[in-house]
């Protein structure tokens, strides 16, 4: 599942130079976007978090960010799964 995936990608990272990564949450469109937001951004936590436990990548190169139901991935089903989930941005250094 979802954990593997992180696994895969921390593995990927591995000696590679990489000044920032940016785990970037999303949520369907059930709620407000008030409510929307803080969410996608606790997923975005979740998935540093375990990233600076599991993988010992430093807080300070790991930023959580919320962005809603801004940009969902399946448009005709707005509510889908799909669209909840945290995408991953590396800056390299």
């Amino acid at each position: 599942g979802e954990v593997s995936k992180l696994d895969e990608l921390t593995a990927k990272l591995q000696g590679r130079a990489f000044e920032r990564l940016d785990a970037v949450g999303y949520a369907d469109r059930i709620g407000e976007e008030p409510y929307n937001v803080p969410l996608s951004r606790k997923r975005a936590e979740a998935v540093v978090a375990y990233l600076i436990e599991r993988h010992g990548i430093l807080p300070d190169r790991l930023a959580p960010l919320g962005k809603g139901a801004s940009e969902l991935i399946d448009k005709k089903n707005p509510n889908a799964q799909v669209n909840r989930r945290v995408t991953i941005v590396t800056t390299r250094g």
